[in-house]
């Protein structure tokens, strides 16, 4: 039932906005006690997944090559990690957001944008997608994924001033956390 509503109300929101694209934002959130893995990823019409990693192992400072990996890739990455991939939220986009995130993967693809843990990260690279960068500090994980889709939707959402949808687990993720690990939204 849970999962019919909230797909109900994302008709009806999409439609009230508009929309013509949606955003799903996912966050890995690291096993308890590790920092090793937290990530932000989003996925475009159920098909572009902007999983922005650097390769070889993270550069305190500057910038590295990076790749964008597939949600596979990256739930697979995250499983080995002990990390739990969460829902965070999702967003209704316009086709101007919609063809800025066809050129970043074709930027990404090919060699243009760069990986910086301080810089072009992750959380960067899916609110990118906006035409701004959000402000994440450093945050990570679920908390990174927060900041980006509120991001996101500030951007879309400027005029109409529609409240964010984002998934319970995003709103309280300490409070959903059970044997050191977060539960799953479907």
């Amino acid at each position: 039932m849970r999962v019919a509503l909230s797909g109900v109300f994302w008709l009806l929101l999409a439609n009230s906005l508009g929309a013509q694209h949606r955003l799903d934002v996912y966050a890995v959130e690291p096993a308890a006690g590790c920092l090793r893995f937290g990530h932000v990823f989003a996925v475009l019409d159920g098909t572009h997944t902007f999983s922005w990693m650097p390769v070889g192992p993270v550069r305190l400072l500057g910038s590295q090559p990076g790749r964008n990996w597939t949600y596979a890739e990256t739930v697979a990455q995250a499983a080995y990690c002990g990390g739990a991939v969460v829902w965070v939220g999702c967003c209704p986009l316009d086709e101007a957001c919609y063809q800025r995130g066809l050129r970043l993967l074709e930027d990404m693809r090919v060699g243009r944008v760069r990986y910086g843990l301080l810089g072009m990260n992750c959380a960067q690279t899916v609110s990118l997608l906006s035409g701004t960068r959000a402000v994440t500090g450093l945050a990570s994980g679920v908390r990174a994924g927060q900041l980006v889709l509120n991001h996101l939707w500030r951007s879309q959402c400027r005029s109409c001033g529609s409240p964010c949808f984002v998934s319970e687990t995003s709103l309280s993720p300490a409070a959903e956390r059970r044997g050191g690990r977060l539960t799953v939204m479907p």
